[in-house]
């Protein structure tokens, strides 16, 4: 059974986590460790029941240790807390990238302790405890990498109170290897990014010849590029840790391109056809009620009480300030408490408006990073 939880970094994504928890189960107790000013913070929005002075202070005792930091902190915290896990503990982590943590926990933790990896899909364009949200979880996807490649059918059982526990936070946990899990993201995730900022930079240069060109990129040009404006800070430690599978996926990519390229400069029609027939068919079954590697544009994320009219008053607070809802839908429903609602608008200015006026109105509303 599991009674202690220590979550390394606070911010975001560990408060959230703190909260979350909390909330769903108030006999359990978490540790915070992080800077003083991060740690009050979390302690302050009830994310944690106490603050550790040291990693050490964190870690003992603790069922459950969760690393929320930057991936190259996060391996330098596994050989530091080493010697002071208790047998028997978890240690797992949030870092997008997960074979090199794998490999480091190999390498650090002692064999009475069990890593197990973990990625989930969510996230907020605000960072620090003051933002953090316990339903940030919610209808998450919420990948698992235990630290071995094929994942045996007792698992679940073996480690029933651990995917029990991150349950609580209203996630759905997908088990996968950490290779899987890398190979992956670098296909959705970053060949996306450096794609995104390919596609910019190309523009860019092509503007110097003509000078209305960016003038004249708008509407769809920003949606497939709108990450690109992420900061490379965020970006240079994945694209090192996960180098091999990125490489990979250019690679893929661009034959993609070449046979594009063939089939035009042969004025090959139908190889065209089937390229465009074949992307709208599996751009399908994409699902579109779950959250991923990668945000939508322009869906907030609401949670509405259980109680009469909370839609109506919902939809009728948007109608009131021009913002046009184009989709809505619920994603996950607690009887007696309420459901989480994901809202489709026109624009990113739609989403920040809208969480601006929701906030104001006593919902509690964000969007994903």
């Amino acid at each position: 059974m599991i009674s202690k939880v220590a979550i390394i970094g606070t911010g975001l994504i560990g408060s959230s986590f703190g909260l979350a928890l909390r909330r769903a189960s108030p006999g359990l107790h978490v540790t915070g460790y992080d800077r003083a000013n991060v740690l009050k913070t979390a302690e302050a929005r009830g994310a944690i029941n106490d603050c550790a002075a040291t990693l050490h202070d964190a870690v003992k005792g603790s069922d459950v240790v969760l690393i929320a930091t930057p991936i190259n902190i996060a391996e330098s915290l596994l050989a530091e807390m080493a010697p002071f896990l208790k047998p028997g503990a978890i240690v797992t982590d949030v870092c997008s990238v997960k074979r090199p943590m794998h490999e480091m926990a190999g390498r650090t933790l002692p064999e009475t302790v069990r890593f197990i990896g973990g990625h989930p899909m969510t996230g907020s364009e605000n960072a620090g405890p003051e933002h953090a949200d316990e339903l940030l979880f919610e209808n998450a996807t919420y990948v698992l990498c235990p630290d071995f490649e094929e994942i045996p059918d007792h698992f679940e059982t073996e480690f029933a109170d651990f995917l029990s526990l991150i349950r609580l936070t209203g996630a759905r946990i997908m088990l996968l290897s950490a290779e899987s899990h890398d190979r992956i993201a670098a296909a959705i995730s970053h060949l996306p990014q450096l794609l995104a900022v390919g596609l910019v930079h190309y523009s860019a240069q092509a503007s110097a010849t003509d000078p209305q060109l960016l003038q004249l990129a708008a509407g769809g040009f920003r949606d497939m590029t709108r990450i690109a404006s992420s900061p490379f800070a965020m970006w240079k430690q994945i694209l090192a840790s996960n180098t091999d599978e990125v490489l990979a996926a250019l690679d893929g990519y661009i034959s993609i391109l070449e046979d594009m390229r063939a089939c035009l400069a042969d004025s090959d029609e139908s190889g065209i056809e089937s390229f465009f027939r074949s992307s709208e068919a599996t751009r399908s079954s994409v699902p579109q009620q779950h959250k991923g590697f990668l945000r939508p544009l322009a869906d907030v994320f609401v949670f509405i009480n259980d109680e009469p009219g909370a839609i109506h008053k919902l939809t009728g607070i948007l109608s009131g300030a021009d913002i046009n809802i184009k989709d809505i839908e619920l994603l996950k429903i607690r009887e007696g408490t309420g459901g989480t609602f994901r809202i489709g608008v026109d624009s990113n200015s739609d989403v920040n408006n809208a969480l601006d006026i929701l906030a104001r109105n006593g919902f509690r509303a964000h969007r994903l990073k």
